[in-house]
C-alpha cells in the first residue's frame, strides 16, 4: 500500500480562514505540514507560485491544489474529502534550491507594459468612437487607459460602451439613480480587489458640489452603521450594496434576497426591479475588472491622487501615471453625426431578434439568457456573441475559456452552457466533448493531455486566474502567453473572461438554474454538472 500523500498549507497569523481551513484538517485526524508566510519570504513566493493566487490558505493534498478553506470544508461536508485523499499522489517540492524559480515564477507579470496600444482618439473617422469621445470627454477630459488596450480590438471596444456600459448605466440610473449606481459599481469593483476601476467607481460617480467623492463617503458609513441625518442611503440600499458584493464571490443567499424584498416592499419600491438593478450594476463591471486587473494597466494620475488623499484607496499592484492624460482636453473632437439615443437605438433594433442571434451562435437559446433583465436582454445577447466569436481566437477556446472561469467560480449552470457552445461551434464534435470535459483540468496543470497544445493551456490557465478574487498575474503562467499570442489575440481572451464575469455576477444574482436543455444535453454527453466534482477530479478517479 503506498504512503499518504503529504498535505502542505500555506498560512498566516490572524487569518480566519487559514485557522479554519487547519481546524478541520486536525478534525479529520489529518497531519499536514504548514508554512507560515510571515516568516519565510520564500514560502510566499511558493504560494503563489504553485496555487497562482495570493490568497491564503493554499492547500496542497499530494500535488492536488485545493483552494482554499471554503473548498476544503465542501469537499468534507459532501463526503467527498476522503475519496480525493485516496487517490491523490505526488508531491509539490518545497526544496530550498527551487527558491529563485519561486520567485521569478511568482511575479505579478503587467501585460500591459508589453502589448501594443491603440489610440481611440486617432479613430476619428468612425461615428460610433467619436461619440464615445464625445461621451467621455466632459465626464473625464479623457479616454481612459483601458481603452488604450480594448481598442486594439475596435469593434470589442465599441461594443462594450454602446451595447453594455452606456444603456446599463441609464436604467440602472433611471429606475435607482446616481448613487445606487456609485454605490454597485464601487461595491463589485471594491469586492474584486480591481483597484483601477475602484478608482473610478469612487472618484466619478455621484461627486458632491466640491468636486469629492459625496456617494462613497457616505456608502461607508452607512455600511458601517453610522450614517448620520443626512445619509442618502437607506437599509435598502446598503442591502443591494451588500447583494453585490456577494454576488461578486457568488456567494448570493436566500436570506438576502428575502431581506431585500422585505425592505423594498417596506419602502414601496419595486423588490425585483431593485434586485435587477443591483445585479445589473454588478455585471457592468465584470468585464471592465477582469480586463484591467489581467492587464494591471495604470490609474490615471490625478484620479488616484484624488482617491488615495480623500478615500485612503491605494493604488495595490496597479500603477499610476503621473497625472491624468489630456488626450482628450486639447482635442478638436468633431460633433458627433449620432445621438447616443440613436446610436443605442440602432444597436437594440439590429439585435431584436435576439433568439435567433444566440441559436446561430450557441447552438441553442441558454437558459441564463431567457432570464437575463427583457430591456438589456437583446443588445446583451448580440454582445456576448459578437465577442465569443471567431476574430482571431477560435470560438470553441473562448467557450472553453468561460467554461473554466465559470467552473472556478462555481457557476454550475455557465459552466453547462459554455459547454453546449463549446461543442456547437467546434469542428470535432467528438473531440470537442472530451476537451469540454477535460479544460478546467488543462487549466490547472493537473494533466499532461494531448487534447490541449501549450497555447491552449496558457489561454485555459489564464481563464482560472480571472476568476480568482483578488486577481494576480504570475509571471510562470502569464508571460508565456506573449510567446504564443499576438496583442489582439491575448485582447480577445482577456475580453473573452471578461464577459464570463459579468454572466456570472448576474447568474449570481438572479440564481438562473440549469436549464433542461443544458441537463441534457451534458447528461447524453456524459458531461459532469457538480462543479466540485469538476474542480477536483481526483475525487472521480
Amino acid at each position: 500500500m503506498s504512503a499518504k500523500p503529504a498535505i502542505h498549507i500555506f498560512s498566516k497569523s490572524n487569518c480566519n480562514f487559514c485557522t479554519r481551513a487547519k481546524h478541520l484538517l486536525q478534525q479529520e485526524g489529518l497531519d499536514y505540514i504548514e508554512h507560515d508566510v510571515e516568516q519565510s519570504p520564500a514560502m510566499v513566493a511558493a504560494s503563489s507560485y504553485y496555487s497562482g493566487s495570493m490568497n491564503l490558505p493554499q492547500i496542497f493534498i499530494g500535488n492536488q491544489h485545493i483552494n482554499g478553506a471554503e473548498d476544503l470544508e465542501a469537499l468534507q461536508k459532501s463526503g467527498l474529502l476522503k475519496s480525493l485523499l485516496a487517490n491523490a499522489d505526488g508531491e509539490i517540492s518545497l526544496d530550498s534550491t527551487l527558491e529563485e524559480q519561486w520567485v521569478a515564477g511568482a511575479e505579478d507579470f503587467t501585460l500591459a507594459n508589453v502589448l501594443d496600444k491603440a489610440d481611440p482618439t486617432e479613430m476619428l473617422d468612425d461615428a460610433e468612437n467619436v461619440l464615445i469621445l464625445n461621451f467621455y470627454k466632459p465626464v473625464f477630459g479623457f479616454s481612459a487607459v483601458t481603452y488604450d488596450y480594448m481598442a486594439v480590438w475596435p469593434d470589442a471596444y465599441k461594443s462594450c460602451a454602446l451595447s453594455n456600459v452606456f444603456p446599463t448605466f441609464m436604467l440602472v440610473m433611471e429606475q435607482l439613480g446616481p448613487m445606487a449606481l456609485a454605490s454597485f459599481t464601487y461595491t463589485a469593483s471594491h469586492t474584486q480587489g480591481c483597484t483601477y476601476c475602484t478608482v473610478h467607481a469612487a472618484t466619478t460617480g455621484a461627486l458632491g458640489t466640491d468636486g469629492q467623492p459625496k456617494a462613497i463617503k457616505a456608502l461607508r458609513a452607512a455600511r458601517e452603521g453610522n450614517p448620520g441625518p443626512d445619509n442618502p442611503y437607506s437599509a435598502l440600499d446598503v442591502a443591494l450594496a451588500e447583494l453585490v458584493e456577494q454576488a461578486t464571490l457568488n456567494k448570493v443567499t436566500d436570506d438576502q434576497i428575502s431581506k431585500i424584498t422585505e425592505l423594498a416592499n417596506a419602502a414601496a419600491q419595486d423588490p425585483q426591479q431593485a434586485i435587477e438593478a443591483a445585479a445589473l450594476g454588478g455585471h457592468i463591471m465584470g468585464i471592465l475588472n477582469v480586463f484591467n486587473d489581467l492587464l494591471n494597466v495604470d490609474i490615471e494620475g490625478d484620479l488616484a491622487t484624488l482617491a488615495v488623499e480623500e478615500l485612503g484607496i491605494e493604488g495595490g499592484r496597479h500603477g499610476a501615471l503621473e497625472s491624468n492624460p489630456d488626450n482628450l482636453v486639447n482635442l478638436d473632437l468633431p460633433a458627433p453625426e449620432l445621438s447616443l439615443e440613436d446610436a443605442l437605438a440602432a444597436r437594440r433594433e439590429k439585435a431584436n431578434d435576439w433568439q435567433n442571434i444566440a441559436l446561430q451562435a450557441l447552438g441553442y437559446v441558454p437558459g441564463w439568457l431567457n432570464d437575463w433583465p427583457e430591456s438589456l436582454r437583446p443588445v446583451f445577447t448580440a454582445l456576448y456573441t459578437d465577442l465569443m466569436a471567431e476574430v482571431q481566437v477560435s470560438a470553441e477556446l473562448k467557450h472553453l475559456v468561460a467554461r473554466t472561469s465559470a467552473i472556478a467560480k462555481g457557476h454550475a449552470a455557465l459552466a453547462a452552457s459554455a459547454a453546449v457552445s463549446a461543442h456547437h461551434v467546434a469542428e470535432d464534435k467528438d473531440r470537442a466533448i472530451e476537451r469540454i470535459k477535460h479544460c478546467f483540468v488543462a487549466a490547472t496543470h493537473q494533466s499532461d493531455s494531448d487534447l490541449f497544445n501549450p497555447a491552449e493551456k496558457l489561454a485555459l490557465r489564464l481563464a482560472w486566474l480571472s476568476a480568482q478574487t483578488p486577481i494576480v498575474t504570475p509571471a510562470q503562467f502569464v508571460k508565456p502567453l506573449t510567446d504564443h499570442f499576438s496583442t489582439h489575440q491575448i485582447i480577445e481572451l482577456v475580453v473573452a473572461c471578461g464577459i464570463a464575469c459579468s454572466a456570472q455576477r448576474m447568474a449570481a444574482t438572479m440564481q438562473f438554474p440549469l436549464s433542461a436543455g443544458e441537463e441534457t444535453f451534458c447528461r447524453e454527453n456524459g458531461i459532469e454538472t457538480d462543479v466540485l466534482l469538476l474542480k477536483y477530479p481526483l475525487i472521480r478517479s
